[in-house]
């Protein structure tokens, strides 16, 4: 290695410290721009999702407003409701264990999930004929490899289970029944 050769223990120390800031600023560009390729630009837009009109024996309502950027689609819930209009299969309380929100790509009658949020933990006990509002949450659908979100739909998953089977949970939808984006 005659490159180095007369060089000092110091001045070998320098050049291996400013070699390696280079090559970490290389590095860290190249990542910030792939992120910035992948990254959704700012939208926000308003949504109602319903279960009001379907079979499912829980009935839920959620408004709010749904904002993708960056590489996250925040969904921020103002109103809820949840109801138990009345009892279905002898079973006279229902217990609701969690909420989460999908991205979900609509099927003829049906959809395929895209990506979820985490879990809204609610642990609510409701009894035939009541109903309960829940406070105003938060929910965050990561976004990473998606090219756009739009011709999705906002699908609330809610997690229950009811007196017969204490354990394995059963799950009510609601959705917005449009594209959200």
């Amino acid at each position: 290695m005659t490159f180095w050769k007369g060089w000092s223990d110091g001045k070998k120390w320098a050049m291996g410290i400013i070699s390696a800031l280079i090559i970490s600023v290389i590095v860290g560009s190249v990542n910030w721009l792939i992120k910035e390729q992948e990254a959704i630009p700012r939208q926000e837009v308003s949504f109602v999702a319903s279960s009001e009109d379907t079979p499912f024996a829980i009935k839920s309502r959620f408004e709010g407003i749904a904002i993708a950027e960056g590489l996250e689609l925040r969904i921020k819930v103002n109103n809820a409701i949840i109801s138990y209009p009345r009892s279905i299969g002898g079973s006279n309380s229902r217990s609701i264990e969690d909420i989460r929100v999908t991205l979900a790509e609509p099927r003829e009658g049906s959809w395929d999930l895209v990506r979820s949020s985490n879990r809204l933990d609610l642990d609510l006990e409701l009894e035939a004929g009541n109903r309960e509002e829940i406070e105003p949450f938060e929910l965050v659908i990561p976004l990473q490899g998606l090219d756009t979100i739009s011709g999705y739909w906002l699908v609330f998953d809610i997690a229950e289970t009811n007196d017969s089977d204490p354990i394995n949970p059963a799950f009510s939808h609601a959705h917005n029944r449009m594209d959200l984006f």
